[in-house]
């Protein structure tokens, strides 16, 4: 059974990885000669680690796009309230990432549990 499945998931992996990469790299323009390079790199390695997330959700909310368009569009709001471009890695920047990501797998436990009870 894995060993047929092994291709897809290769292929599935790949794509997320590249994805989630190009996800990470388009939100650190602004921080590019403001932060150290090891800075940038560990918040490019954060927002593609968050985009792996955001590939998750899709997949666990049956292909729903309007989850990770909403997670995300939370986690924008919260930045623009405490200016996490400002400080990448102070606490209130992790805090509202953390903060969302509970809030994402609380309401995915949630749905998918009401999911299997309906079928």
């Amino acid at each position: 059974q894995l060993l047929v499945r092994l291709p897809f998931l290769a292929s599935f992996a790949a794509a997320v990885g590249t994805t989630a990469g190009v996800f990470g790299l388009a939100h650190v323009t602004g921080l590019v000669g403001r932060l150290s390079a090891m800075q940038v790199l560990g918040e490019v390695g954060m927002v593609a680690v968050g985009g792996a997330f955001f590939a998750w959700l899709l997949i666990r909310w049956r292909d729903n796009l309007w989850v990770p368009i909403g997670l995300h569009g939370f986690m924008n709001l919260w930045c623009y309230g405490f200016a996490c471009d400002e400080q990448p890695g102070d606490l209130s920047t992790i805090t509202g990432r953390l903060l969302t990501v509970a809030a994402a797998l609380v309401a995915t436990a949630v749905w998918r549990r009401r999911v299997i009870t309906a079928a």
